[in-house]
C-alpha cells in the first residue's frame, strides 16, 4: 500500500492535468522545448537587467517572472511535484507581478516619468494579497498542502486563477489606454512598437483567458505557453543585443530629414528657450508657440523631443515650472506668498495642477516642501 502522501500527490497531479506517459514523445519533447525556454528566458532578463536604459530593467523583470511561471507550470505538471512537493505553492503568486513589470516598463520607456512609491504600492497590492494566502498555505506541511489545495480546488483555487486572467485583462485594457490617451509626444515608431507588445500581450492574455474558461487540458496551455514564451523570448534577446533600436528607427525607416547635427541645433534652441523663465512661466505656452518662436518646424521640433531630449514638451515645461516653483517656495523673503500664488506665479493655471505636477516630480506636495526647506533653514 502506498503512503499517504504518495496518493495524495498521485490524485492531486492527476486532477490539475493528465499525467504524461513516458510513450508519448511528442508531450516529453513539449516539455524538454518549454524547459528550453525557460532557460533562454533567464539568460535573457540578466542581459536586459544589466544592459541598455532603466526601462530595459522592467522588461527584465517581466521576462525573468514569465520564465518562473513556466518552471512552475513543469513543476506542478511533472514528476518533480512528487519528488520535492515541499516546493509546491512557493511560486503560485507570482504570476501577479507580470503586469505591473509591463506597465512600469512602457511608462519608463517613451518618458523619463518617475514612478512614486505610491504608484509601486498601487500595482503590487494584488501580488502582495496574494502573497499572504500563499504564506497561509506554506504553514502546512507538504503532504497537507497537496490534501488542502486537492480538497479545495474548484471553491479556492479555481477563483483564484480566474482573479489571474482578470488581472491580466485589467493590465491589457490599462496598457491600451496608455498608448491611445499617453504621452501625446510619442514619436511614430516608438507608438508603433508599443503597439505591437500590446497586441502581442493582448493575444495571449485572451487565449489564456479561453483556455482557463473552458479548463482545456495539459497540452493546450503547453502549445500556449510555448508560443508566447517565443514572442517574448525574441523580443527581450533583440533588446538586449540592440538597446539602440528604438532610437534607430526613425532614419532607417522613416526616412527622416533631420542628422544628428540638425538635431542637436533644434534641441540647443528648445533648451535655451525652455530655460528662459520669461517663457516657461507663461501660462498659454504651448508646443506650435513654441515652434514658431525657434523657427523650426512642428514635426522636426517633436522629433527632436523624443529622439534627442528623451521627454516631451509638457513634461519638460512642467519640470522646469516645478523647480522654478522649488526656488520661489524656498526663497525666505516669499514666505507669505500663498501657494496659489506661487502656482501662477510658476506657469500653472490652477493650485489642483499645479499640486500635482510638484507632487509627480518632486515626491511631496508645495505646502509640505516649503516646510522641509523652512526646517533646514532654521537648522543651518
Amino acid at each position: 500500500m502506498q503512503p499517504n502522501g504518495s496518493r495524495i500527490l498521485i490524485r492531486y497531479y492527476s486532477y490539475t492535468t493528465p499525467l504524461l506517459s513516458h510513450k508519448n514523445l511528442n508531450l516529453e519533447l513539449l516539455r524538454y522545448t518549454l524547459f528550453l525556454f525557460v532557460i533562454l528566458g533567464l539568460l535573457v532578463s540578466g542581459g536586459l537587467f544589466f544592459n541598455g536604459p532603466k526601462a530595459n530593467k522592467f522588461l527584465a523583470a517581466y521576462v525573468f517572472i514569465y520564465a518562473l511561471e513556466q518552471l512552475d507550470f513543469l513543476y506542478v505538471t511533472g514528476p518533480l511535484l512528487a519528488n520535492i512537493p515541499e516546493a509546491f505553492m512557493l511560486l503560485f503568486p507570482i504570476c501577479l507581478l507580470a503586469g505591473p513589470m509591463l506597465w512600469f516598463y512602457f511608462k519608463t520607456i517613451d518618458t523619463v516619468e518617475h514612478i512614486s512609491i505610491k504608484e509601486y504600492g498601487i500595482h503590487l497590492l494584488p501580488f502582495l494579497t496574494y502573497l499572504g494566502f500563499t504564506c497561509f498555505l506554506l504553514t502546512f506541511n507538504a503532504t497537507a498542502r497537496l490534501e488542502y489545495v486537492h480538497q479545495n480546488y474548484a471553491t479556492i483555487i479555481v477563483p483564484l486563477n480566474y482573479f489571474k486572467v482578470v488581472h491580466v485583462l485589467f493590465y491589457g485594457g490599462l496598457m491600451l489606454w496608455y498608448i491611445r490617451y499617453k504621452p501625446k509626444g510619442k514619436s511614430k515608431e516608438r507608438r508603433l512598437y508599443l503597439q505591437v507588445i500590446l497586441l502581442i500581450y493582448g493575444l495571449t492574455a485572451l487565449v489564456l483567458t479561453y483556455l482557463t474558461a473552458c479548463q482545456y487540458s495539459y497540452t493546450s496551455f503547453i502549445f500556449y505557453l510555448l508560443t508566447s514564451s517565443l514572442f517574448v523570448c525574441i523580443l527581450g534577446y533583440i533588446l538586449w543585443m540592440k538597446p539602440q533600436l528604438l532610437k534607430s528607427w526613425r532614419p532607417k525607416y522613416l526616412s527622416s530629414s533631420l542628422d544628428e547635427n540638425d538635431l542637436n541645433h533644434i534641441s540647443e534652441k528648445i533648451l535655451q528657450l525652455m530655460n528662459a523663465s520669461e517663457y516657461f512661466t507663461k501660462r498659454d505656452l504651448n508646443l506650435n508657440q513654441l515652434c514658431q518662436i525657434i523657427g523650426e518646424r512642428k514635426h522636426h521640433v517633436s522629433q527632436t523631443f523624443s529622439d534627442k531630449l528623451d521627454t516631451t514638451f509638457n513634461q519638460l515645461l512642467n519640470q522646469n515650472r516645478i523647480e522654478f516653483a522649488k526656488s520661489l517656495l524656498a526663497d525666505t523673503d516669499k514666505q507669505n506668498l500663498k501657494i496659489l500664488a506661487i502656482a501662477i506665479e510658476s506657469g500653472f493655471t490652477s493650485k489642483s495642477t499645479f499640486n500635482r505636477a510638484f507632487t509627480k516630480y518632486a515626491n511631496c506636495t508645495p505646502s509640505q516642501y516649503r516646510i522641509q526647506q523652512q526646517k533646514q533653514g532654521a537648522n543651518n
